[in-house]
């Protein structure tokens, strides 16, 4: 049985109370941090919109399994280091690029842009990308966080239309 009449034991025993209730909150935190981990990985695999985060460089940090698929890769970390340069032609990545240095200058996102993509094949696509500054804990700007939807067909027929 405890001697509460010892300090020493008194101490030890009240710092052990404080590492447990410390333990339980980082429990608690970990298990609010794996439900939102959840979420994202939940998004990042079933959205058809392509979801791609870039650093400051223009590389890719992460992209969806859309962005994955339509880039011609089998698995979203393959991207990781890659840039538009590794999928599109010049002309499209160095535009991206300065787009994107643009966002992060003037911290001013870009909503619903078309976009004309000559891919690699040959082949042309038209989306509708929103880019916005990509921020870490503090506020500070790392890169950019983009979402582009393709509207092709849309863009096809309206072009038919006219």
């Amino acid at each position: 049985m405890p001697d509460f009449s010892n300090p020493r034991e008194s101490a030890l025993l009240s710092d052990i109370e404080q590492l447990r209730s410390r333990l339980k909150h980082a429990e608690h935190q970990l298990g609010e941090l794996r439900a939102e981990q959840s979420l994202l990985e939940a998004l990042m695999e079933t959205i058809p919109d392509d979801i791609y985060f870039k650093d400051r460089d223009g590389k890719f940090l992460r992209i969806n399994r859309s962005k994955a698929l339509r880039s011609g890769l089998t698995d979203p970390r393959m991207a990781r280091g890659k840039t538009d340069a590794d999928f599109f032609q010049t002309e499209h990545a160095d535009a991206s690029l300065a787009q994107e240095r643009a966002i992060m200058e003037s911290e001013t996102p870009l909503v619903d842009k078309i976009e004309r993509l000559v891919w690699p094949d040959g082949h042309i696509s038209w989306v509708s990308a929103t880019k916005v500054p990509l921020r870490d804990h503090s506020g500070t700007i790392i890169g950019t966080v983009g979402i582009s939807r393709d509207v092709t067909q849309h863009h096809e027929t309206e072009a038919a239309l006219q």
